[in-house]
């Protein structure tokens, strides 16, 4: 084991130095590196971030870990706490290598701003050793709404000793009072060791995430696909707002089994919708991408959460001038259909306008989504964001994916913008 001790000195605003590293030991010569800090200070401080540098076996400076810093757990340390770290070098380099906490700094903690895990409350579910998890249960059992919530984690040896350190974002991370999450945290390695976490988070701040009910989303149609050895679920659906007030940055989970194994391994890797913007009482679509172990006879997709940022915004549609679109054509060998699609929108609006969520959708002779294609950002061919003078046209081509090769499908254009002031740049008369 390789101890290093650094006493820091308090600034006004930075402790570059505060805290103490302790019990630094090195798992291998090229690392990783797990370790302690003490805060010695008489003031909570966050987020305390460790500056690592590695040597060669000539001492020579080979790179820093992440990058630049790497975070404690918890990433806040109330006065006499001790908080760890895991450290790994880059993977670009070889050979044995020695570690330094070059310095560590941290900002005194402002109440209004401090984090908080009153009333959270921490399970262990379940271990699975082969993927390095722990399963745990997180119950917000306090009269407050927490956001940004992180859960870490250490595994410790029977007499205290440090072994691993992992940290997780629960989804959505925004947990009200009764709320309860269960999700993975994952560890470099599972050596058989006794768990401690460490949840914490924002209490009661503003403009939390709006927690969208499950079954929200509708799904219309799927297909099941092999793509670069891997099998994958395509589900296309809706999902829909059916409040007052517009959503943004719409965001999704799913997994394609109940077991919690597939569940982990299984969770959807890539979800598209129309720039995640969803205007009040109505639906956007959604196309999920979730990878299965093999093909499994009639997979279905569960939703573990849908999450979004209510606006005050109202986006409203654009004018859609014109809609083409060419014979549906095989790829995948023949898995899927592709469909190229051009669009013209319209801003009839008297204001600038930006485009804040667009796509297009193929959509059956009984009304069933079988193909999207979100093109908020790359769409419309004059940058992002796209800004449309009044009375100005913008046009898009794009080839959608469609499951089937019916040529009969409807294309469908949304377009969705905000008033907005004219691109700080004029084009040259």
């Amino acid at each position: 084991m390789k101890r290093i001790r650094n006493i820091m000195v308090l600034a006004p605003f930075v402790f570059l130095a505060a805290t103490c590293v302790t019990d630094v030991r090195q798992k291998g010569e090229a690392g990783p590196w797990v370790g302690e800090v003490v805060n010695h200070s008489e003031t909570a401080v966050a987020p305390v971030s460790l500056n690592i540098q590695f040597f060669d076996s000539a001492g020579r400076f080979v790179g820093t870990a992440g990058a630049g810093v790497t975070r404690t757990c918890p990433s806040q340390l109330e006065p006499g706490q001790t908080g760890t770290f895991e450290a790994f070098a880059p993977r670009a380099i070889r050979g044995p290598l020695t570690m330094r906490v070059a310095n560590i700094s941290a900002k005194p903690v402002a109440e209004d701003i401090s984090l908080h895990q009153d009333g959270l409350r921490t399970r262990l579910v379940q271990i699975d050793v082969s993927r390095n998890y722990a399963l745990v249960e997180l119950h917000n059992a306090s009269n407050h709404t927490y956001t940004d919530t992180v859960v870490c984690g250490n595994l410790r040896t029977d007499d205290g000793q440090l072994q691993e350190v992992g940290a997780t974002t629960p989804f959505p991370d925004t947990i009200e009072p009764g709320d309860v999450r269960v999700f993975p945290v994952f560890f470099n390695t599972m050596p058989e060791s006794n768990f401690e976490f460490f949840p914490l988070g924002k209490q009661d701040q503003c403009c939390p995430d709006a927690i969208i009910p499950s079954d929200a989303f509708k799904e219309q149609s799927s297909k099941v696909i092999d793509y670069a050895g891997q099998s994958f679920l395509i589900a296309l659906g809706e999902v829909s707002n059916q409040t007052d007030r517009s959503l943004s940055g719409l965001q999704i989970a799913a997994h394609a089994s109940t077991s919690w194994a597939d569940r982990i391994r299984l969770r959807d890797q890539s979800s598209f919708g129309c720039g995640g913007i969803v205007p009040r009482r109505t639906s956007v679509p959604m196309l999920l991408r979730i990878p299965l172990d093999s093909r499994e006879a009639d997979p279905v997709e569960e939703i573990e959460g849908i999450a979004a940022t209510v606006s005050d915004e109202a986006p409203f549609s654009l004018e859609v001038e014109s809609v083409s679109a060419g014979p549906p054509t095989d790829t995948l060998d023949g898995q899927l259909g592709e469909r190229l699609v051009t669009a013209t929108v319209r801003n009839q609006t008297g204001e600038w306008a930006q485009i804040v969520g667009s796509c297009v959708m193929l959509r059956d002779d009984e009304g069933r989504l079988v193909g999207m294609r979100d093109i908020t950002r790359s769409g419309w061919g004059i940058g992002y964001p796209t800004y449309l003078a009044p009375g100005a046209s913008a046009t898009t081509s794009q080839a959608v994916i469609q499951l089937g090769a019916s040529s009969s499908a409807e294309v469908v254009v949304f377009a969705a913008a905000r008033p907005g002031p004219p691109p700080p740049f004029r084009p040259v008369d």
